[in-house]
C-alpha cells in the first residue's frame, strides 16, 4: 500500500527495566479500542483517595443525642388539646387498671389440676392512679368471710337476707350465715350501714 511507514519511536520498546506505564500503552491504542493489559496495570491506574477508612468521617457517635436520667424518671404526660392526639401504646397497663388474679400460671396440667387456683382478671378502667397505699381489710378475729361453697370473699354484689344475718353468693347463689363479730344492721334499702367505711363492701 501507499501508507507512510510509522514513526521510528512511535512503538519503540522500553529501554532496560523501565516498566511501560499505562499512559505509553494508551499512547499506542491511539485513543481507539481497549487494549488487554495486565491486571496490576489496571490497579496501578486507580487512584486511591486519601480519606479516613474505616467509619464515615461526617459521622460522630458522641453527638447523638441521649437521653438524662431525669428525662427517663420524669412521668409521660401527653397534650390533649388537639383532638386527633392519640395516646402511645406501651404494650401493658398500670396494675391498677387491669392485673391478673394469679402471678404464675401452671406449666402444666398435672399442676394446674392440684393448685385448682381460678384464673381471672381484676379490671377498673376508671381507677385512680396515685401513690395511695391501698386499704387493708380487717376482719378481726373472725377471719376472712367466704362462700362456704365456691369460697368466693364476700364482696360488693353480695346481698344480704333476714336483716343483715345472711349473705347470699353472688357467684353460686348460696346463702352463707355472717358471722356474729361481723354483723351489721341494714338500712331502708337493704344495705349495710357500714358498707363505706369497709373497703370489701364498696371498692
Amino acid at each position: 500500500g501507499g501508507g507512510a511507514p510509522p514513526s521510528p519511536g512511535l512503538y519503540s520498546q522500553p529501554q532496560g527495566n523501565v516498566r511501560p506505564s499505562p499512559t505509553h500503552y494508551a499512547q499506542m491504542a491511539g485513543g481507539g479500542g481497549d487494549v488487554d493489559q495486565p491486571l496490576a496495570e489496571k490497579f496501578c491506574a486507580l487512584q486511591v483517595s486519601g480519606g479516613p477508612t474505616g467509619q464515615n468521617a461526617s459521622f460522630a457517635p458522641e453527638a447523638l443525642p441521649r437521653p438524662t436520667a431525669e428525662e427517663l424518671d420524669s412521668p409521660l404526660r401527653l397534650e390533649t388539646r388537639d383532638a386527633a392526639m392519640e395516646g402511645p401504646d406501651l404494650g401493658q397497663c398500670h396494675p391498677k387498671f387491669m392485673r391478673m388474679t394469679v402471678n404464675a400460671i401452671p406449666s402444666t396440667a398435672a399442676h394446674k389440676t392440684k393448685a385448682g387456683l381460678p384464673i381471672g382478671a381484676i379490671i377498673q378502667p376508671m381507677a385512680r392512679v396515685g401513690n395511695a397505699d391501698v386499704p387493708v381489710v380487717n376482719f378481726g378475729s373472725t377471719g376472712v368471710v367466704r362462700c362456704r361453697r365456691c369460697r368466693t370473699y364476700i364482696n360488693p354484689f353480695v346481698g344480704f337476707l333476714d336483716g343483715g344475718r345472711r349473705w347470699r353468693c353472688n357467684v353460686c347463689s348460696l346463702v352463707n350465715d355472717v358471722p356474729n363479730e361481723y354483723f351489721c344492721e341494714l338500712d331502708a334499702d337493704g344495705m349495710r350501714r357500714d358498707r363505706l367505711e369497709r373497703p370489701e363492701l364498696h371498692l
